[in-house]
């Protein structure tokens, strides 16, 4: 093979994990506005995930019959456990987060949840030896900084709420740890559908076992869960899921850390409710680490061209 090939096809498979981050960054965006829209119609938090959830495997069935695709899924068994285990983090981040949600501000909420990023930079050290330059460290405890900013001047946040975000943060820094190991060898499509159907029936079972009300569950309200499927599992975790064979696990976490100003942005821009100067001061230190992160990234990459990622698909 021509190593004009072997370049190109190494330049598809980066190309097409930052496109897929850059979508589930923009999809992950709307999760603080729906869920607190469907809180707001009375429905309980792990109905709403349940029902994100339970949409979001309904779509991925009908796209794979509608391309006549095989639904049977082949994976090796340690691989399908890690899976299993991710799924049920993954419940457990999706219940938790809208947990704070509910019982604190999404700014405090942010910011401890944004602490995943260092759980799983910290979890691909250790597990996965993947590198992180002194200037990488510097730009997520920069990232880390504008968090905190964007935190500073409120002080109405329940210790309930604050422990659901931290409880949010360890489920996704685990769930993208186990994601990692799996998309080495796991196309996504198989990962993504045994991920969600682990999750959804966590949930259905927690829901169930509990006896939860089932209050709530208004067409607004399910509306609300759709979106979540639609935008933010969708586009945005199964994206994120594509991104981890090509991209590490530290460069798709900091990446999805834009949620934290992109987020409530639009609850402002949608739900009225305004941020105030901390939040844009924060903010912009925030986007400005991210940039700085993927420019350390591209860096990294241009000078070590023997470790891109091969094609994804």
């Amino acid at each position: 093979m021509s190593r004009s090939r072997l370049e190109k096809q190494g330049l598809s498979g980066e190309l097409k994990g930052k496109l897929a981050l850059g979508v589930a960054m923009l999809g992950t965006s709307f999760s603080s506005v729906l869920n607190k829209y469907a809180l707001g119609e009375g429905m309980h938090p792990i109905w709403i995930n349940a029902f994100r959830l339970g949409f979001s495997i309904l779509l991925m069935v009908l796209y794979a019959l509608l391309r006549r695709q095989p639904l049977k899924i082949r994976m090796p068994r340690r691989e399908f456990l890690l899976s299993l285990v991710s799924g049920v983090l993954l419940a457990a981040h999706f219940a938790c987060w809208v947990y704070a949600l509910k019982y604190t501000d999404a700014l405090a909420a942010a910011a401890i949840w944004s602490t995943y990023l260092f759980l799983t930079a910290l979890g691909a050290l250790f597990l996965f030896k993947e590198r992180i330059s002194p200037a990488g460290f510097a730009a997520m405890a920069a990232a880390f900084a504008g968090v905190v900013v964007c935190n500073m001047g409120w002080s109405d946040t329940r210790l309930s709420g604050n422990l659901f975000a931290l409880g949010a943060a360890f489920a996704q820094a685990g769930y993208f740890l186990c994601g990692r190991f799996v998309r080495r060898k796991v196309d996504n499509f198989a990962y993504t559908l045994t991920l969600y159907g682990a999750a959804f029936l966590a949930l259905l079972f927690t829901g169930l076992i509990a006896r939860l009300p089932a209050e709530g569950m208004a067409p607004s309200a399910l509306s609300a869960a759709f979106g979540l499927a639609v935008l933010c599992t969708l586009m945005g975790h199964s994206l994120a899921s594509y991104a981890l064979k090509s991209l590490s696990a530290t460069t798709v976490s900091i990446g999805m850390l834009a949620e934290v100003i992109t987020g409530p942005l639009l609850v402002f821009l949608i739900m009225g409710e305004a941020p105030g100067r901390f939040t844009l001061i924060g903010g912009a230190m925030i986007l400005l680490a991210v940039a700085w992160y993927f420019w350390l990234d591209w860096r990294r990459q241009a000078a070590h061209p023997e470790e891109s990622a091969a094609d994804t698909l």
